[in-house]
This record gives C-alpha cells, structure tokens and sequence, in this order.
C-alpha cells in the first residue's frame, strides 16, 4: 500500500527496534553534496533560507540628482521608460535638470522651483494631492 509512495524516493529501511535505527544512521554518509564549496562556506545554517536586504542611503541632494541621472541613463539602456522617468523626477527634484518628456511649462521654471513642481508630478502619477 504505502509502496507507490516509495518508489521515487530512494531507499526505505525498516528496522525492529530504536538501536537497530542508530545503528543502521550510523552507516550511512549523510552529507550532502556540495560540489566542493563545503570547504571553503560556513556550512548550512539557518540565513542560508533567510532573504538579505540591503539598501543604500543618498545623504547629499547633489548626489541624489547625480543618482538620479545615472539611473535614468541605464534604465533607458534597459528599456524600462517607467524607472527612467522615476530617475528623471528625482534629478529634476534635487538638481537643475530638466524633464524632457515633461510639459513645456515644467522645463521653463527655475530650478529651485523643481522641488515644488515635481512634487506636483509626483503626485498626479500616484493619484493624489500634493
């Protein structure tokens, strides 16, 4: 009855007794193969099944707007035009850079007045009020 379940799961010993178990464990090889990284790794532990997060953090607006710019150029690269125009409106925001695919009157205003306006961007493409 319970061979189909077996059958694809390699060998099944049963034994008479507890001692005949350890016994029997204590043949057998039970490590796992690594393909030769177990010498130089830490072994298996529980972070092994943990995601890491990490994350950056800009504490000056001018490398904020120098990001920005850089991200948008790559994200173009990529061909992701909705992460490039995000990158767009931080370097707008932090810096004097213009949005060249915003309305006319968005790239006349001076930049101190970027905060502001991409604020305003910001929040009619996420739906809300600035």
């Amino acid at each position: 009855m319970a061979e189909p379940a077996w059958e694809n799961h390699g060998q099944v010993h049963v034994v008479d007794s507890l001692f005949d178990a350890y016994r029997l464990a204590d043949l057998f090889d039970s490590v796992l193969p690594t393909l030769g990284a177990a010498r130089y790794t830490g072994g298996l532990w529980v972070g092994k099944f943990l995601k890491t997060v990490t994350y950056q953090e800009v504490r000056n607006l001018d490398g904020s707007a120098m990001l920005g710019e850089a991200r948008g150029r790559l994200s173009r690269l990529e061909r992701f035009e909705g992460h490039a125009r995000s990158d767009d409106v931080r370097a707008a925001k932090y810096g004097a850079a213009p949005l060249s695919w915003a309305p006319r009157a968005v790239q006349n205003q001076s930049p101190s007045s970027n905060l502001v306006q991409t604020d305003r961007i910001t929040a009619d493409i996420e739906g809300r009020d600035a």
